[in-house]
C-alpha cells in the first residue's frame, strides 16, 4: 500500500514539474520573464535540460540579456540533454529544444563572447576563448587575431629570440613564415652588423640555412675585392674555395694581374696560377696574343687580319681601334663598345665615345657625361662627370660641378685640391688653375708653384716663364726667386742661354734671368731657331748683318747674306733670293740655286727647286732626288714623300722603302706602318720588310 502511495506521489510530483516547464515556456512566450523564471526553477530538478534551455533562452532575450547566465545554462542544458534517452528528447521538441537549437544557441553565445573580448583584446584572453569556446565559428578569427598580436609583440622586441619563441608557441600559425623570415633577418643582423670578417665567417659556419647566406658570402668577398690587391684576392681564393663568388674572384684576380697587359704577363699568370678555372680561355688568349691583328677595310666596314693576311674578324664594324690590353674599341650603329680577339662583345655598344683601355680601365662618354669602366664593363667611376682624363698612367682627373678632382684608377680621391682646370703632367709637373690663376703641381700632388700667375710655362727643370700684363719674367719652381716681368717674349733655353725680346730687339739671358747680352740684335726669318745658342755660339743679326757670336757677344764669323738659317755643319744662306750652303767658316759649299731649304739633321736638308723637293746631303749628293711635291719626317728613321702618284717612303739614308702609290702612310704602332690605297688598308712591317694585305 505504501509502495503504491509512493509511486502515486512521485507521478503527481513529476507531472507537477512537467507542468512548471510547460507554464514556464508559456510565460516566456508572453514575455512574462519573472513568472517564466520561477516556473523553470521549480521544474529544474526533474526536467533539467528543458528548464536550463528555457532559462538560457530567457537570459538571451533583450529584456533579460545576460550572456554569462545564458552561457552557464546553455552548458547545463547541453550536458543534461546528452544524458536523456530518445523518448525524453522527443518530448523536448515541443519546446524547440534539440541538438540543433542548443548548438545554434552555443554558436550565437560564443560570437557574443568574442565580440565582447574584442573590446579589450589580449593574447591571454584570446587563448582563454580559444580553449573554452573551441566549437565557436570565431575560433579561426580568434587564432589569427591572437597570432597577429603575438607577432606584433615579437616585432616590437625585434630579436631572433622573440621570433623563435613565436614559432615554438604557434607552429601552425598562418604567420609562421612571416615570423620565420623576420627571425632570419634578425639573426642575420645580430650576427653580421659588425661586418667584421670573423663574424661573417662564423655566420657562414653556424647558419647555412639562413636565406641571407649568399649575401654574407658576397660581403666576405667584398672585404677582399674592394682592396683591388692581387695578394688579398689570392688569399680569398685559397681560403674560401666554396664561396659563390669564387669565379668572380678569379676573373678579378686576372683583371688586376693583367693591368700591364703583355704576352710575358700572360705567361706569368699561367705559371703563378695553374689551377685557374678558365685555363683553356687563357691558353687561347696567349695564342691569339702571339698573332698581331691589323684592321682592314671592306665596303666601308672594318675588321681584322692576322700577320699572314688571313681574315680573323669579319669587316662588320664602322670603326675599329688597334687592340690594346687585349681589347679593341669598335663602333657599331653609331655607338662604341669593345670586342676581344675572339670577336666576342666584351663591352656592349652603348657609349658615344670610348678611349683605349689603360691599366684595365676605359674612359667612356654618354650624353655628354663621362665615367670609367673596367674590362668587364663595370663602372669604376659612375656616369656623372663633366670630363675625365688620364693625368698619369695611374691617376685621373675628373670634373664635377665645375671643378676637377684627382683620383686613382679605382675612384679614390687622392688630393684635397679641387681645380678649375688641369693639364696632364709634362715631366714631373702638371699645370693647374685655381681662382683664375695658373700654377703647377708635382707628382706628389702638392702645389709646386703657387697659383698666382696669369700665364706660366716651364722654362727649365726648376723655373718657369710667367706673364703679367703681357710681359714675361722668370720664377723659380718653388717661388724662391723671381725676376721682374720685362720682356715681350722669352724663348726656350738652349745650352744654358735663352733669347729674350722687347719689341723688335733681341738679347740673351742665363737660366736665372741675368742679362748676358743686351737687347741689340734684330729679328730675322726663323730667328727663334737659328738664333738659339749651341756649343759653337749663336747666329744673330745686327745692323742688317748676320754673324756668329759667343756668349760674351764676340763676333766669331760674319755672313754677308740676305738671310741665314740654322747653325750646323752646313748653314743655309740666301743670296740674290736663292738659297745655298756655306760651312761654319762661311765658305760656299754649294751653288745658290734653291728656292727653299729645311734642315733634317746636321747632314741632311730638304731643298726645293722649281716647285719640287729632294734631300741633299752634306756630301753634296742627293739621297732623294728633286722629284716630289712634299717631303716630311716620319718618325726618326723615315721620310714621307709625295708625288703625282701618291705617297711613298724613304729611309733617312735615302733608300726607297715604299713606292709612291698610296693615299696615306702613317704609323699604326711601333715598327708597323699602315698604308691606305683607295678604299683598302695594308701594312708594312719595318723590321722584316714584309707587306701585309687581306687575303
Amino acid at each position: 500500500m505504501r509502495k503504491i502511495f509512493f509511486l502515486l506521489s512521485f507521478s503527481i510530483f513529476f507531472n507537477l514539474s512537467a507542468n512548471h516547464i510547460k507554464k514556464g515556456f508559456k510565460e516566456l512566450a508572453a514575455s512574462n520573464y519573472s513568472y517564466a523564471l520561477s516556473h523553470f526553477q521549480k521544474g529544474f530538478k526533474r526536467h533539467t535540460a528543458a528548464a536550463a534551455y528555457g532559462i538560457a533562452t530567457l537570459y538571451f532575450s533583450k529584456a533579460k540579456y545576460n550572456i554569462d547566465s545564458t552561457y552557464k545554462y546553455m552548458l547545463i542544458c547541453e550536458q543534461s540533454f546528452r544524458n536523456l534517452d530518445a523518448k525524453k528528447r522527443l518530448k523536448l521538441q515541443a519546446y524547440t529544444c534539440d541538438y540543433m537549437a542548443i548548438s545554434n544557441l552555443k554558436i550565437k553565445i560564443s560570437s557574443l563572447f568574442y565580440e565582447r573580448l574584442l573590446l579589450s583584446p589580449s593574447i591571454e584572453s584570446l587563448n582563454d576563448f580559444i580553449a573554452i569556446h573551441y566549437w565557436s565559428l570565431c575560433i579561426p578569427k580568434a587564432i589569427d587575431f591572437r597570432d597577429s598580436l603575438a607577432l606584433n609583440q615579437a616585432c616590437i622586441t625585434n630579436t631572433s629570440a622573440s621570433f623563435k619563441n613565436f614559432m615554438l608557441l604557434y607552429p601552425e600559425s598562418k604567420f609562421f613564415q612571416v615570423s620565420k623570415s623576420k627571425f632570419f633577418d634578425c639573426q642575420f643582423h645580430e650576427k653580421t652588423d659588425s661586418d667584421r670578417l670573423e663574424d661573417l665567417d662564423a655566420f657562414l659556419l653556424n647558419y647555412p640555412e639562413n636565406p641571407h647566406y649568399d649575401e654574407v658570402q658576397n660581403r666576405v668577398y667584398e672585404h677582399f675585392e674592394k682592396l683591388n690587391d692581387i695578394e688579398e684576392l689570392t688569399y680569398f681564393i685559397r681560403k674560401y674555395e666554396n664561396n659563390r663568388n669564387i669565379l668572380a674572384a678569379w676573373r678579378k684576380l686576372y683583371q688586376l694581374f693583367m693591368k700591364d697587359y703583355s704576352d710575358k704577363r700572360l705567361a706569368e699568370f699561367k705559371k703563378s696560377f695553374p689551377d685557374f678555372p678558365f685555363m683553356r680561355d687563357l691558353d687561347n688568349e696567349i695564342n691569339r696574343y702571339q698573332s698581331a691583328y691589323y684592321p682592314y677595310k671592306l665596303n666601308e666596314k672594318f675588321g681584322f687580319i692576322q700577320n699572314d693576311g688571313e681574315i680573323i674578324i669579319a669587316a662588320d664594324y664602322d670603326q675599329v681601334n688597334p687592340f690594346k690590353e687585349g681589347l679593341s674599341i669598335v663602333l657599331s650603329s653609331e655607338l662604341f663598345g669593345a670586342i676581344d680577339r675572339r670577336n666576342h662583345v666584351v663591352i656592349d655598344f652603348k657609349f658615344d665615345n670610348m678611349e683605349d683601355f689603360n691599366l684595365g680601365k676605359s674612359i667612356v662618354e654618354k650624353d655628354n657625361l663621362f665615367g670609367v669602366i673596367d674590362r668587364n664593363g663595370n663602372f669604376v667611376f659612375p656616369m656623372e662627370f663633366e670630363d675625365i682624363g688620364w693625368l698619369t698612367d695611374s691617376l685621373l682627373y675628373a670634373k664635377k660641378n665645375g671643378f676637377f678632382g684627382i683620383y686613382d684608377a679605382d675612384n679614390h680621391l687622392k688630393s684635397d685640391l679641387f681645380l678649375e682646370d688641369i693639364i696632364p703632367f709634362s715631366g714631373d709637373l702638371a699645370r693647374i688653375v685655381m681662382n683664375g690663376k695658373i700654377g703647377y703641381m708635382n707628382k706628389d700632388l702638392k702645389i709646386e708653384l703657387p697659383t698666382e700667375f696669369d700665364e706660366v710655362i716651364p722654362f727649365t727643370d726648376s723655373s718657369f716663364i710667367y706673364s703679367v700684363a703681357d710681359k714675361k719674367g722668370l720664377v723659380h719652381s718653388k717661388n724662391t726667386w723671381k725676376t721682374t716681368a720685362d720682356y715681350d717674349e722669352i724663348y726656350p733655353i738652349n745650352s744654358g742661354v735663352s733669347m729674350v725680346r722687347i719689341n723688335d730687339k733681341i738679347g740673351y739671358i742665363d737660366a736665372r734671368g741675368n742679362l748676358l747680352l743686351a737687347l741689340q740684335f734684330e729679328q730675322f726669318v726663323n730667328f727663334s731657331k737659328a738664333g738659339a745658342f749651341t756649343k759653337d755660339g749663336a747666329i744673330v743679326k745686327k745692323k742688317n748683318k748676320y754673324m756668329l757670336i759667343n756668349e760674351k757677344g764676340k763676333i766669331l764669323v760674319t755672313y754677308p747674306y740676305e738671310c741665314i738659317n740654322e747653325w750646323g755643319d752646313w748653314i743655309p744662306v740666301l743670296k740674290n733670293f736663292k738659297w745655298g750652303f756655306v760651312d761654319q767658316k762661311a765658305k760656299v759649299v754649294t751653288l745658290f740655286e734653291y728656292d727653299f731649304t729645311e734642315k733634317i739633321n746636321n747632314s741632311l736638308f730638304i731643298v726645293e727647286k722649281n716647285g719640287l723637293l729632294g734631300v741633299l746631303t752634306t756630301k753634296g749628293v742627293f739621297s732623294i732626288p728633286i722629284a716630289f711635291k712634299s717631303i716630311v719626317r716620319l718618325g726618326k728613321d723615315f721620310l714621307l714623300v709625295e708625288d703625282q702618284n701618291g705617297f711613298g717612303l724613304y729611309s733617312i739614308e735615302g733608300k726607297l722603302i715604299i713606292p709612291t702609290i698610296y693615299n696615306l702612310i702613317k704609323y699604326y704602332e711601333k715598327d708597323v706602318l699602315v698604308l691606305q690605297k683607295n678604299d683598302s688598308l695594308s701594312y708594312y712591317q719595318i723590321n722584316s720588310g714584309a707587306f701585309i694585305e687581306p687575303k
